[in-house]
């Protein structure tokens, strides 16, 4: 049997978003065909773990006994070294790692983003090979081909602060370059994304071999499960209620149609404007609620 590494935080945390709910079907998925070794990242460090998720994740997986060590000392960690070097911390799990566990057939990254990606990088040393899926938000995306004063412009209209959003956009450009210099030493074998998107917005199709995922998140089968013939005139907007998720662009679309609008709340501003326009708002809600509702949706 193959031995994979699956670097990652989102396993473990104590959020339950679509990253989480993602990565977790996946290790499932995985540890029918695999031998797993569940390789945290240091942005694990920065985040909440759940000792329950951690427990359940430790059935499909092995889990390195030095990072229960490390999680009892819970190291000190800079968000800036974490985004643009490979931190100390970084480079300390990869050496305890490396006790445990012999040379992985294959590392993979199932959910990789800015704050990780370096960590991630350097423990895909310990494969012969790695591959990761690679989040790719429009005005987020590693190599986006935007220009920098465009840039400032949409992150200053999403989060209302210029000077944030020049902090921001600077520090996406540098860590770009970085990027780009220490992958293309030892590129991935693939990079995994969500929409053919990428391939017009973005340079990754360049330097890289990016393959498209469709269906692009691992589902709960527990969706297929809802059939509904019963079709009703409204659409969804499901997620974390934020203006990096596009919930104000939503509030435009339900000015217009009849609009759901499900997840937990991040910026109250926006729920108070949807409920002035009379658009449901739905925070706590159980997989089959929400199953339910998506399934009578028109298409």
């Amino acid at each position: 049997m193959l031995s994979l590494g699956l670097v990652d935080s989102r396993a473990i945390s104590e959020s339950n978003g679509g990253s989480e709910k993602h990565v977790r079907e996946v290790i499932k998925r995985l540890s029918a065909r695999y031998k797993l070794y569940y390789l945290p990242t240091t942005h694990t460090f920065l985040d909440n773990i759940s000792k329950y998720k951690l427990k359940e994740i430790k059935k499909y997986t092995t889990l390195p006994s030095s990072f229960e060590s490390l999680l009892d000392r819970r190291p000190k960690i800079s968000l800036q070294r974490e985004l643009f070097t490979f931190s100390p911390l970084a480079k300390e799990l990869k050496a305890e790692y490396r006790k445990e566990i012999d040379s992985l057939d294959f590392i993979y990254i199932p959910h990789n983003y800015r704050i990780q990606l370096m960590s991630s990088l350097l423990l895909s040393d310990l494969g012969e090979k790695y591959g990761m899926l690679l989040m790719t938000d429009p005005h987020n995306s590693l190599l986006e081909k935007e220009l920098f004063l465009k840039c400032i412009e949409i992150w200053s209209k999403i989060w209302f602060n210029r000077k944030r959003a020049i902090e921001f956009c600077s520090a996406q450009k540098f860590q770009n370059i970085t990027f780009l210099t220490k992958s293309l030493r030892r590129k991935p074998s693939f990079i995994a994304v969500m929409n053919n998107g990428v391939f017009k917005y973005t340079d990754l199709p360049r330097h890289f071999n990016l393959q498209v995922l469709s269906p692009s998140h691992a589902f709960n089968p527990l969706a297929l499960k809802y059939r509904n013939f019963n079709k009703q005139d409204y659409v969804v907007f499901l997620g974390r209620i934020n203006t990096a998720k596009g919930a104000n662009e939503a509030l435009e679309v339900g000015k217009r149609v009849r609009l759901k609008m499900i997840g937990y709340s991040e910026q109250e501003f926006i729920v108070k404007q949807a409920k002035d326009l009379k658009i449901e708002v739905i925070e706590n809600i159980s997989e089959e609620e929400k199953y339910e509702i998506l399934s009578k949706l028109r298409p």
